[in-house]
Parts: structure tokens; C-alpha cells; sequence
């Protein structure tokens, strides 16, 4: 598929536009198939693709790979594909593995490397997320209240902030007794798992 042609200077020789030869189904159909793809992820076996907030829909595959004309055991291909949003699609992902070695089920390590893409991509593109109730309790469930590391050493935060699954973000290199005047985010706030709260030291 050729979108143009450019010199060795950069300019544009020709574009080829695209052209609309015939509908090959009608939006109907398309709709009732993005309804079915989406209930693939989010009831089906592509679940490890699913993103909070967004709607994803798409297939999985797991073929057995053909060498030299016959089925060799144990060699397959394994690709998952997806879309979303899939009420609206901004992104369209495939993501193929040749000869996976151990686990090669596409839902277990092609899936979830397309979630994980299509995630940050919408994130980049500013596509807003729509959050359901379930997800808002899953969310509020998971999330962790920042504790009170004022007047602790950076040692003793740092320990405190890691067995909860929280991460640091000194301003300052300093030494390992140095004690923390401030932080963000405050005391109590909640913050999702992984999140990075910044100690300000004295």
C-alpha cells in the first residue's frame, strides 16, 4: 500500500489518495461485529487486553506454524488484534509473536502487550477515558492513602513507601539520615498503586 512518493529532497512526487470502490458490508453488520469483538475482551479469553476506561474490542489467534510444508510440534504463531475505542476506534493494533517459546496462547502474551499499547497511545492522543461503575470501585478498592513521611528519615519513607507499592521521588541526592520536610502528595490523599510520591528533604 503506497501513500506517496517522495524525492531525495523531501518534496512530494505524488500522493495516492484513497479510493472508495464498493461497500464491502454495511454499518450495521460493522457494528453488531465491534459489539461482538469487545465482548472477546471483556467476557471472552482476550481479558488481559482490557484497559479501565476504554472500550477494547478484538481477536485472538494461535496457529501452528508451517515449516518446510508440514506442522512441526511445538511451533506456532500467535497474534492478537484490537481496536478502540470500539464505539468510536482511534487506534487499530496487531501484535504478532513467530515461535513464542513457552507460553504461546496469543490471550496470555500477545493480548495484553496490545492493551498496554493501546493504553498510552489514547493516552497521547488525549482520548479521554469513560470510566463504569464497576471500574470506579475497582479503582477505589485498589487505590492507597498516601501515609505521613514528614520528619522520617529517607530511609525509614522509602521503606514505608515501598511495602505499601508506592515509589519515591527524592528533589535532592542526600545522605541516607536526611529528613523529610514535605511531601506530595499529602498525607492521606489516595493514589493508584506504583504511583511516585515526591519527598522534599531538609
Amino acid at each position: 500500500i503506497v501513500k506517496q512518493l517522495i524525492d531525495k529532497d523531501g518534496n512530494i512526487v505524488k500522493n495516492f489518495d484513497p479510493v472508495t470502490r464498493r461497500t464491502v458490508f454495511s454499518k450495521e453488520v460493522a457494528n453488531s461485529l465491534m459489539e461482538m469483538l469487545e465482548s472477546v475482551v471483556t467476557y471472552g479469553g482476550a481479558k488481559a487486553a482490557s484497559v479501565p476506561g476504554y472500550r477494547v474490542g478484538g481477536k485472538t489467534g494461535t496457529a501452528q506454524k508451517v515449516v518446510n510444508g508440514v506442522y512441526p510440534d511445538g511451533v506456532y504463531i500467535s497474534s492478537f488484534a484490537g481496536f478502540a475505542p470500539s464505539d468510536d476506534p482511534k487506534i487499530v493494533c496487531l501484535m504478532t509473536i513467530d515461535e513464542p517459546q513457552g507460553q504461546y496462547y496469543a490471550s496470555v502474551i500477545a493480548a495484553p502487550i496490545v492493551g498496554r499499547m493501546i493504553e498510552e497511545t489514547l493516552k497521547y492522543m488525549e482520548v479521554e477515558p469513560q470510566f463504569t461503575p464497576e471500574e470506579i470501585g475497582a479503582m477505589e478498592k485498589a487505590s492507597i492513602e498516601v501515609p505521613n513521611l514528614r520528619g522520617m528519615t529517607i530511609t525509614e519513607a522509602s521503606k514505608i513507601l515501598e511495602k505499601l507499592g508506592l515509589q519515591s521521588n527524592m528533589t535532592l541526592d542526600v545522605e541516607e539520615d536526611a529528613i523529610v520536610k514535605d511531601q506530595f502528595p499529602v498525607a492521606g490523599e489516595k493514589v493508584r498503586k506504583k504511583s511516585i510520591v515526591t519527598l522534599i528533604l531538609q
